[in-house]
């Protein structure tokens, strides 16, 4: 599924032997799930994928064990059907260690594959190399450096 390689590629930036957990839960779309363990996988990650009973409510925090595989990883993906993002279990650690986090609530094959955002998927390795031939050096080292970050350079 080419967006869940352009969700671990450039979105998250996923570099070799960091540790990913995949918040799931069973009302998560599995072919999801499988495809951004797959792409984690193929750069060289380290996929964990999680599963627990839906919460009750959005910002409801994950069990006790995903939070811990939370504390425990460099980047968290979480395609579960709600978003625990604004539960102190998920916020305080994103918070204390950097991590980067995806939340795609309610995701489906279907959204990955043929929606909207689908459509018109941009060619990121274009975008880098006409930015690094076009832009001077100036603009780049100003404080928009970490915007441009993903596109620039492979971090």
């Amino acid at each position: 599924m080419k967006t869940a390689s352009i969700l671990v590629n450039y979105c998250l930036g996923v570099k070799d032997s960091e540790q990913v957990a995949i918040i799931a839960d069973y009302d998560s779309d599995f072919l999801v799930v499988n495809a951004l363990a797959s792409a984690t996988l193929a750069v060289g990650g380290e996929p964990t994928v999680t599963l627990m009973p839906p919460r009750k409510k959005w910002g409801n925090p994950p069990t006790r064990i995903v939070e811990h595989a939370v504390k425990g990883a460099d980047v968290v993906i979480s395609p579960a059907s709600t978003s625990m993002y604004h539960s102190k279990a998920i916020l305080l650690p994103l918070q204390q260690k950097k991590i980067r986090y995806l939340s795609m609530p309610k995701i489906t094959t279907e959204m990955m594959t043929i929606g909207p955002g689908t459509m018109t998927i941009p060619d990121y390795d274009e975008m880098r190399r006409l930015l690094e031939d076009t832009m001077a050096p100036s603009v780049i080292e100003s404080s928009h450096k970490e915007y441009l970050k993903p596109l620039l350079w492979s971090t």
